[in-house]
């Protein structure tokens, strides 16, 4: 199984790019602390696809911290010089942004919900949360 999960912080400013099919994708490199050596950075290149490369492009900036779920793509290629050169790249999946650096005003979208807490007054259990809708 080839699966990668990443949380890590954006190194630069995102920019979303058009194949010339008009497929849009996002290169980007997520910054993971390395446990094991102290203050010790790993720099992890990904690349985001369509909807995720949108996403990214419209609401993540340098910085953020973020999540990258997908798989480990090898590239092997020879150089002019004849020198043989491998590097990795994870396609993404899915992506989350799960803090910001910064604080930003939050935009209100369609799919904002607020939730209202319902006490329960019976003992009963009742959801603890509802949508308005």
């Amino acid at each position: 199984m080839n699966r990668i999960n990443l949380v890590g912080r954006l190194v630069r400013e995102p920019e979303v790019n058009t194949t010339n099919g008009g497929i849009k994708y996002l290169k980007g490199t997520v910054a993971v602390n390395d446990r094991f050596v102290k203050d010790g950075v790993d720099f992890i290149p990904f690349t985001a696809w369509r909807q995720n490369a949108d996403f990214l492009g419209k609401y993540a900036h340098k910085g953020d911290l973020i999540s990258v779920e997908g798989s480990l793509k090898q590239n092997i290629f020879e150089t002019k010089d004849g020198v043989r050169v491998t590097n990795y790249n994870v396609v993404t999946d899915n992506t989350s942004i799960l803090s910001s650096k910064k604080k930003r005003p939050v935009e209100k979208t369609a799919s904002t919900f607020q939730p209202k807490v319902i006490v329960d007054k019976t003992g009963e259990g009742s959801v603890p949360w509802e949508m308005d809708i």
